[in-house]
């Protein structure tokens, strides 16, 4: 059974057992034309997303015109209980606003951080970044020939930044992951035909390339999901330093995946099994500064204890324990 399955199952269970959700957003929910007990009704499918930042976030979404994953309505979340999206909204979104708690859910994998810094809304975390105004990785708008948060171009789950002990002004790409698990699928071709490769070998070949072209002198072993995606994070965080079009002074790619979900790390490229036996040891294996690369755990983020220094995290620190039951404890 693959971890998906399980967890279907999983959420099923907890939609039917949890006392977050009234009466009408127990019964099965429909996707995709067929009606399934791991998701919620479509006109209650912001309840997916907990309570303490639901309105927030939905409003966020829309006006920053985000693209919600998988949703049936216009504006509003997915209804689907697995999505790895919604994860990722209710496991960071408390943290817009905090920057002392999330300066401390951080600090145990960056103890440099002094302190975090806002970004020009005045919020402490961006969700579906593409850079801003700022194209790092020279990429064409395909919809409607314009570039959307979290839809048609790369975009970077949740971006932080902080102002490190020395001083450094560091970002943080984090990218999330939870039920993924990728076909052996070549993406070097769009739909349209078009050469991906254009776009992105003269990134990779570039003298400050963070990558060791000596080791892998092609771009044909990087097509496959998710070594791809991880390909593009990389050379937005390389460009981002490089064409100093902010102040920023380091860049790291956080991967942050649920460990239980084996599948994550599999390496589907051919050609870059030699450099490691997963997509992680892959990465620091290729890569001119293995520290570039950060992997937390979903599990062991979730594992500390920030709610005891804020208690006003108490209930969301419930509610994930209770929603995700199995994954976190």
């Amino acid at each position: 059974m693959s971890y998906l399955s399980g967890l279907k199952k999983m959420q099923a269970t907890w939609k039917l057992t949890t006392k977050t959700l009234p009466a009408r957003a127990k019964v099965p929910g429909l996707i995709r034309g067929k009606v399934h007990p791991f998701a919620l009704p479509v006109d209650q499918s912001e309840l997916n997303l907990y309570q303490g930042i639901r309105d927030n976030a939905i409003k966020y979404w829309n006006n920053n015109d985000i693209q919600f994953h998988g949703a049936a309505l216009p504006g509003k979340p997915t209804n689907h209980l697995c999505s790895s999206q919604i994860l990722c909204i209710n496991v960071f979104f408390p943290f817009m606003d905090r920057p002392e708690a999330l300066r401390d859910l951080l600090l145990p994998w960056f103890p440099d951080i002094e302190a975090m810094l806002p970004f020009g809304d005045g919020r402490f975390l961006e969700f579906e970044s593409i850079g801003g105004v700022h194209n790092y990785l020279g990429e064409e708008g395909h919809l409607a020939n314009r570039r959307r948060r979290g839809a048609g171009n790369t975009s970077i789950d949740v971006v932080a930044q902080y102002r490190a002990i020395d001083g450094q002004v560091v970002r943080l790409l984090i990218e999330t992951k939870f039920t993924e698990n990728y076909a052996l699928t070549y993406m070097r071709f769009r739909s349209d035909g078009s050469d991906r490769g254009l776009t992105y070998a003269p990134l990779y070949f570039a003298d400050h390339s963070p990558f060791r072209t000596d080791l892998c002198p092609t771009l044909d072993a990087f097509w496959f999901e998710p070594i791809y995606q991880m390909l593009r994070h990389t050379l937005m965080a390389s460009e981002t330093v490089h064409q100093k079009l902010e102040p920023i002074d380091r860049v790291h790619v956080v991967e942050c995946y649920v460990a239980a979900n084996k599948e994550l790390l599999k390496v589907r490229s051919q050609f870059l099994r030699q450099f490691g036996s997963t997509t992680l040891e892959v990465w620091h294996s290729i890569l001119k500064d293995p520290d570039m690369l950060v992997p937390i755990t979903m599990e062991d983020l979730i594992a500390q204890p920030i709610e005891s220094h804020h208690p006003e995290l108490i209930p969301w620190k419930a509610y994930l324990r209770d929603r995700y039951r199995g994954v976190f404890r």
